[in-house]
């Protein structure tokens, strides 16, 4: 009896331990995903060479589009289409508004960058 709940134990401890390594791993992945990101952004918006005021405008869109996302995100009463559908028209408003920050020569460098 000792050997069954020894074995028992062995396994339970097995379980939990790798379940916890595989979420670690998981979520540097996603930190990494996240800082690489972060990196790129950063990079263009150096190249775009944005003045005082126009980066003062993109961080406020940012920090603005993210309170809208995590709302959207968080609504219980929505369903995933319609979360989805309310992230687009978001993603979409966020363009234009970038759109009336940006010049036209901003803007053209911009969308080389993302071509590439």
């Amino acid at each position: 009896m000792k050997k069954i709940s020894s074995i028992a134990i062995a396994f339970l401890f097995i379980a939990i331990s790798t379940h916890a390594q595989i979420k670690r791993e998981a979520d540097s992945s996603q930190m990494t995903q996240s800082n690489i990101q972060k990196k790129k952004n950063g990079k263009m918006m150096k190249e775009l060479n944005l003045s005082k005021e126009q980066r003062s405008q993109m961080k406020e869109l940012r920090q603005s589009m993210k309170q809208q996302k995590e709302t959207i995100s968080n609504d219980n009463n929505l369903t995933d289409a319609e979360k989805q559908t309310k992230l687009q028209k978001l993603k979409k408003a966020q363009r234009e508004k970038m759109k009336s920050i940006l010049t036209p020569e901003q803007l053209e460098k911009l969308k080389e960058e993302k071509k590439n």
